[in-house]
């Protein structure tokens, strides 16, 4: 271990194991060492959440919403804020391409995906998501995997643009994506949001 004396008085430790650096202020007559309170569970910074979006209990947004709006919708439990920081939705279905939706013509009037944020909402789609290619439009990681039956995964991390999402129980703060067309016709859709709940 070695000592490093600057001018003003301030000294920097290093050892042997590690290169990190304390230093000293000068305060009066004492030499005073200074810190930081360190969070020790970091990066944990709360419990980890995942929630799906469901419509009257239920996960599978493959429903008709051609004559009447379906809202698929995640909130924060009870008490909490939950920090999102992605969205993963996956569907299933055959002779999947990227101009179809699913395996399923392109639909008419499309996806929306609106998020809740202090009391208020917005549209966080580009345009209605009417193909499986207007997906990558909005999220980029995007893919499909052919087998007897097509896979489409997709994973949109809104942390990489940037910043998060923060839903707020106490706002009534919400995740919602809007079925507006006939989705019974392909097998699998479903989705969740991710990140970690603190309380309020």
């Amino acid at each position: 271990m070695s000592d490093l004396n600057d001018q003003t008085g301030n000294v920097s430790i290093h050892d042997e194991y590690d290169d990190v650096a304390v230093t000293t202020t000068v305060d009066a007559a004492k030499r005073r060492l200074d810190v930081s309170n360190v969070d020790i569970t970091d990066p944990k910074k709360g419990n980890f959440t995942n929630i799906p979006l469901t419509y009257s209990g239920s996960d599978a947004m493959n429903v008709d919403g051609s004559s009447t709006q379906v809202n698929f919708t995640a909130v924060p439990p009870t008490g909490k804020n939950m920090i999102v920081y992605r969205l993963i939705l996956v569907m299933e279905d055959s002779s999947m391409s990227w101009k179809k939706f699913g395996g399923i013509g392109a639909l008419a009037n499309g996806v929306v995906i609106y998020v809740t944020e202090d009391g208020v909402e917005r549209n966080i789609v580009t345009d209605p998501i009417k193909t499986n290619r207007d997906y990558v439009w909005n999220c980029y990681d995007v893919e499909i995997d052919s087998a007897t039956t097509d896979v489409l995964r997709m994973r949109w991390t809104f942390s990489r643009a940037g910043t998060v999402l923060v839903l707020k129980d106490a706002e009534g703060d919400n995740f919602r994506l809007a079925v507006n067309d006939d989705l019974t016709n392909v097998d699998y859709y479903k989705a969740t949001i991710q990140g970690y709940e603190v309380d309020e």
